[in-house]
């Protein structure tokens, strides 16, 4: 009977254990069902946009569901790759800078992942003030294709013990993910500038200003706001091609071109019309604002003393065309005409100086 009942509690003590093992599985199985879930809609989500800076806010708030149990900032490399720049933050992150250096960071020195939890350890030293968090950081580089995009920087908030195996699996799981959306996100991005970009100038092209002015003229009309168009061109380019060469002409056109967008607001539209005209679009901007906007961009290009290979270019000079909705058209292409009409009145009138477009003349009724 004694032996009967000792095999009676082992067999109830092993199945106790069973049930244990097997509830604690059910749970890590139904955790990782809702990981992958998320992941999903994460990378879903990601793969529904087409600008970079479409990216913080999916990243942020899928992140801090993912990693509930930890703060974390991801770092993307800026074009120079001399730095790294804060793109998504979540939980307590106060204790990071906003930009860091690759040899701040342990993870992307050693090109691996990397975890610290003490004094002891190698702490990174992209902390604000040096001081690390108490439950210790993990930071993962975020790679795709071979290459290093950036960094995804976790702040625990306690010591990674028992199970920090699965946790470490979970972050670089993430990390993975995220570097592959991004990288498919990046390239999105670049051909859609591609597509609407001038690459000579910077400037948005003749694709983009046609789509342009035509929502922000229904937007206009619809909302009974003004909108003035700025047309204008460089005196004389043929001259400097001629003279200093093609070289020598797209150096101007590029220094012009930063000179337009440094005069304008940020809701404005500048682009370029076709070879050395450009053309700006003033949203909500009455005719006489424009006049200014115009006058301010033709003295900074004005200003302008530009050299080439040890030779000065000369003064550039450029003539323009001022015409607004409703005064001028309805549509595009009058407001277009009439902008280029007052551009030709401009270089008739000896060049380098703003013209705006005649008002419309009623016409009669018999």
């Amino acid at each position: 009977m004694m032996r009967a009942l000792k095999q009676r509690q082992t067999t109830a003590t092993l199945l106790k254990n069973t049930a244990a093992a097997l509830s604690k599985s059910m749970a890590e199985t139904s955790i990782r069902n809702d990981q992958m879930q998320l992941s999903a809609q994460m990378l879903q989500a990601l793969s529904a946009i087409s600008l970079l800076e479409e990216t913080p806010s999916v990243l942020s708030t899928f992140c801090a569901k993912l990693m509930p149990d930890m703060s974390g900032t991801i770092f993307l490399y800026r074009n120079s790759r001399d730095l790294l720049e804060s793109q998504a933050s979540w939980g307590k992150h106060s204790v990071l800078k906003e930009q860091i250096e690759p040899p701040d960071c342990w993870a992307l020195r050693r090109g691996q992942a990397h975890y610290a939890s003490g004094s002891t350890d190698l702490c990174c030293n992209h902390y604000v003030d040096g001081v690390a968090p108490l439950g210790g950081h993990l930071c993962v580089p975020l790679v795709t294709q071979g290459e290093v995009i950036g960094l995804l920087s976790l702040q625990l908030l306690s010591r990674l013990e028992e199970g920090s195996q699965s946790q470490q699996e979970l972050a670089i799981g993430v990390a993975e993910q995220i570097a592959l959306a991004l990288s498919n996100v990046k390239l999105r991005d670049t051909l859609r500038r591609q597509s609407i970009i001038d690459p000579l100038t910077g400037l948005y092209n003749r694709r983009y200003m046609d789509e342009t002015l035509k929502r922000e003229l229904l937007r206009s009309e619809r909302k009974e706001l003004p909108l003035t168009l700025i047309v204008l061109d460089l005196d004389h380019f043929k001259q400097v091609n001629d003279t200093f060469g093609h070289d020598a002409g797209d150096a101007v056109l590029k220094n012009v071109a930063h000179q337009v967008r440094n005069s304008i607001r940020d809701c404005d539209v500048a682009c370029r019309f076709g070879g050395e005209e450009l053309l700006v679009i003033l949203p909500e901007c009455d005719l006489h604002t424009g006049i200014v906007c115009a006058e301010k961009i033709q003295a900074a290009i004005a200003a302008l003393a530009l050299y080439h290979e040890g030779r000065t270019l000369g003064a550039v000079t450029a003539s323009f065309g001022v015409a607004a909705f409703p005064s001028h058209g309805h549509d595009a292409a009058r407001i277009l005409q009439a902008a280029d009409q007052a551009l030709y009145r401009a270089k008739q009138a000896g060049r380098n100086c703003v013209i705006a477009a005649e008002p419309l003349r009623p016409v009669a009724v018999s």
